[in-house]
């Protein structure tokens, strides 16, 4: 597989949503929606592209195909009031076991981090064996509680280094409405 490159999706970017979930086959679907899910309804195909880059991130991964780039996985939180966040990921299943969902997960937990979520959390159906070994090896020290056909997974996150980029970037759009 060529290098994978990750970027942020943007606002509304239903075409590389559509993309994604068209490389899932019907078992991918159903671990990732929690139900056989066949085609995405336009609600859920715009709630699941509805990012803003603070309370909904979503991280693509893409590879080279002559001269663009197609996406291969995304991985998403959703921040919530209590400064936890709920995260998901889906791989194309041509890509599946080759370290995207990891490289995902690493940029993911680090936005995460920087952005000052104190919690990431989600759930799993309980077979998915392969899930739960990414998850244990991307997330720092997670728990896992089952509970019927799914697992609970959720994992503290410490505070990251603030970078000066960091502030300067976060106090910009501060100082530009000064003025």
């Amino acid at each position: 597989m060529s290098r994978v490159h990750i970027r942020q999706l943007r606002t509304h970017e239903t075409d590389t949503v559509e993309t994604v979930f068209a490389g899932l086959s019907p078992t991918s679907r159903l671990r990732r929606f929690h139900a056989p899910v066949r085609r995405l309804s336009p609600r859920l195909l715009a709630a699941l592209a509805d990012v803003d880059g603070q309370r909904h991130v979503a991280l693509v991964a893409e590879v080279r195909r002559g001269r663009r780039r197609v996406p291969i996985g995304i991985a998403r939180y959703v921040r919530e009031s209590d400064g936890t966040a709920e995260l998901a990921v889906a791989v194309v299943d041509r890509a599946q076991g080759r370290g995207v969902g990891a490289t995902l997960l690493d940029h993911l937990v680090d936005h995460a981090r920087r952005a000052g979520v104190r919690e990431l959390h989600g759930d799993l159906l309980a077979d998915n064996d392969a899930v739960r070994r990414l998850l244990a090896r991307a997330l720092p020290a997670p728990r896992f509680t089952p509970d019927g056909a799914t697992v609970h997974v959720s994992s503290q996150l410490e505070p990251g280094l603030l970078t000066l980029e960091d502030l300067l970037a976060d106090l910009e759009p501060r100082l530009m409405a000064t003025r």
